[in-house]
């Protein structure tokens, strides 16, 4: 039976250190009789999906610090490999692994490949460490020579140090090393979601894998298509690249063979405003744009005063995409084993750069496919455009990893234009003609949905699954659904969790929840009730410190898990009023009931102070009959809310809420300081 694993960080103080320095002693002192003492700074383990250890080393950074093995040394570290391969090898370059645990002898290649992944991932070209021959026959197996540098000798050590080692230095260590050559990486060390997908294509090379409106590439066309524009990848001078193209399997495969080639992919929404994709390309230093736009992506870039070195037209799948570089574009420094960048909307309006790393991708993908049952055979119909995380994460990752198949078409095919129209006979037509399974739609979407079949349109008939996220969904409109029959799950998730935190499923739903906890992720609440992650959390943000690996990510949102451990939410830690009778208000509670009904099309509830509370309000007609009809449904929504939670007076919005106007964040919540 095949086993996942992933890849987990602890500092000296994560939650998690002390049952991995456990792990630690209790391998050597079974294998060794040693007692051991010392740790790395940093300790890398290897968990299965329920969170079991089978697996642990340190790192240590010969750039800060001395290393643990030059006690064994006559001369520092870069001196001695310097000599051994003939050629400068700088401090700066090294990194000493340690601790080297596993439960199993299986298990070391599965460590050794976490370790070449993270010598890439810090831009290291060395890895320095003391082994016995049962390591060094390990490293063989797994097509690595290591460098001999030198014998260990016990006496170097402290006198009483000497005896806590057991049996170890009878085996007669080495201090050796192994260089990260670029054909090393690439062919054994690709990201765990790249070799699981590699595996996939190889089983069933001829299952559909992507269905666009123009091309489709089976699982062998694909794993073929990743190689050579993987290869293409190679060529381009920048290693940040933005993605800018409607949906389509190309979007699909130019960002998986962005994973495969060890760039930094960064989705351009098309909802994004000219001057927050400007921004974006400078916050992150993109310095190339591949897009099926050229001309209205030169017209932004233009307007803002960015330079553009050349365009370049290149033939990808048969079709032919722009390549867009840019000139005089500052180089920013991303957290270590950044290889995806998702913009989300901070207060100043102003997208913030949420950093990625592939083991977070893999991880929420993998356990979104065991918590969904995605399986061969299943037909994903993708909505949501992808340069949204949970569609490129949920609508193409998950479905691929369990060799189903995806369905991607252009937004306007699937009823999508702009940031808010839809048709949905669009919409329907394509859940039905693509025979759709499992599909991700936000709540307006779900609402356009059920309006539409409870007035007659027929229903997508081999519907199992349809997720809903990007924003909490009323009680009344999932209950709708149920009257339906249509299999609606609700979720909750961040882009600084790498999307998916909580899930709804066929085997454990409760309707008024956002489902129970992926099994990755590890929660607790602080005294006010916020919800506090700890799992496939972000790395940092672009132009912030980054994020210690382990620690618990602060989600602004306030909640509580309940008996049977289904997750709750009450609402937006910084968006909670209270009112001048002192009660305290969730304004997302009001508008989900506001916004049930069809007289109004969007609310922003405010009441901080206040004896009453007020509504902005969207009505879906401005005449006279639309206005008698906002006042109508504000009744009837009040007649079901306890009085302090009321709309006593409502006043009409000049414009839509939408991200262009900053209204709006980029995955659809409401910018209340706006």
């Amino acid at each position: 039976m095949n086993r996942t694993f992933t890849v987990h960080f602890s500092e000296p103080k994560a939650d998690d250190r002390a049952e991995i320095e456990q792990f630690i002693r209790t391998v050597f002192f079974q294998a060794y009789g040693a007692k051991i003492s010392h740790f790395m700074p940093r300790l890398m383990s290897l968990r299965d999906l329920e969170g079991k250890l089978f697996a642990a080393c340190g790192l240590r950074d010969a750039t800060h610090e001395r290393l643990f093995l030059e006690t064994y040394t006559d001369q520092p570290i870069e001196q001695l490999l310097s000599a051994r391969v003939g050629r400068p090898v700088p401090r700066k370059d090294i990194i000493e692994i340690g601790n080297f645990s596993v439960a199993e002898m299986g298990m070391a290649r599965l460590l050794n490949g976490a370790i070449f992944d993270q010598l890439h991932a810090t831009s290291k070209h060395w890895a320095v460490f003391t082994g016995v021959q049962l390591l060094r026959n390990a490293l063989i197996k797994s097509d690595i020579t290591p460098e001999f540098l030198c014998d260990v000798d016990k006496q170097r050590l402290p006198l009483e140090e000497q005896a806590d080692w057991g049996s170890y230095y009878e085996q007669k260590p080495q201090v050796m090393a192994i260089e990260r050559s670029e054909s090393i990486t690439e062919k054994k060390m690709q990201p765990a979601l790249i070799a699981a997908l590699a595996r996939q294509c190889a089983q069933q090379p001829d299952v559909l894998a992507l269905v666009g409106e123009k091309h489709t590439f089976s699982y062998g066309e694909l794993g073929r298509a990743i190689e050579q524009i993987s290869a293409l990848l190679h060529t381009f001078p920048a290693h940040t690249l933005g993605l800018a193209l409607d949906n389509s399997a190309l979007w699909a495969v130019l960002d998986l063979a962005g994973l495969a080639s060890h760039k930094v992919i960064i989705p351009l929404p098309f909802f994004f405003s000219a001057e927050q994709i400007a921004h974006s390309i400078l916050d992150a230093g993109i310095t190339s744009i591949l897009t099926d736009q050229p001309a209205g992506y030169e017209q932004i870039l233009s307007a803002s005063g960015i330079e553009t070195e050349a365009v370049c037209t290149h033939i990808i799948g048969g079709r032919e995409i722009t390549e867009l570089r840019l000139a005089n574009i500052p180089t920013k420094v991303l957290p270590e084993g950044t290889v995806k960048v998702t913009y989300t909307s901070g207060t100043t309006g102003h997208p913030k750069g949420v950093c990625l790393s592939a083991n977070a991708l893999y991880q929420v993908a993998e356990s979104l496919r065991i918590a969904t049952h995605a399986q061969p055979g299943d037909q994903h119909v993708s909505v949501l455009p992808f340069a949204t995380l949970l569609e490129n994460l949920a609508g193409i990752y998950v479905p691929l990893l369990a060799g189903a198949t995806c369905h991607l078409q252009p937004l306007a095919t699937v009823g999508l234009s702009g940031s808010s129209g839809l048709d949905v006979q669009k919409m329907l037509g394509a859940l039905i003609k693509r025979d759709a399974t499992s599909t991700i739609l936000t709540p307006q979407l779900l609402h356009a949905l059920i309006a539409a079949l409870e007035a007659g349109h027929p229903k997508p008939a081999h519907l199992r699954f349809v997720a809903i996220g990007g924003a909490t969904v009323s009680e009344r409109l999932l209950l709708r659904a149920e009257a339906l029959k249509l299999p609606v799950f609700e979720g909750y998730g961040l882009s600084e969790c790498a999307s998916v935190v909580a899930l709804n499923t066929e085997s454990a739903h409760r309707i008024g929840s956002v489902g129970r906890p992926l099994p990755h992720n590890r929660l607790k609440f602080a005294a006010d009730g916020e919800i506090l992650v700890a799992g496939s959390t972000l790395l940092g943000y672009i132009g912030d410190e980054p994020v210690k690996a382990g620690d618990y990510w602060p989600t602004g949102d306030i909640g509580f898990l309940d008996d049977e451990g289904y997750l709750h939410l009450s609402g937006r830690k910084k968006n909670i009023f209270i009112t001048s009778f002192g009660r305290n208000v969730s304004p997302e509670w009001v508008e989900r009931e506001l916004t049930l009904y069809p007289a109004i099309a969007q609310a922003a509830v405010f009441g901080e102070g206040r004896p009453w509370n007020t509504a902005v309000i969207v009505p879906r007609g401005t005449t006279p009959e639309g206005m008698a009809a906002v006042n109508l449904a504000i009744a009837e929504a009040n007649r079901l809310l306890p009085d302090y939670a009321q709309v006593k007076c409502w006043l009409p919005a000049n414009a839509p809420f939408l991200p262009q106007n900053g209204q709006l964040t980029a995955n659809g919540r409401l910018k209340r300081d706006a």
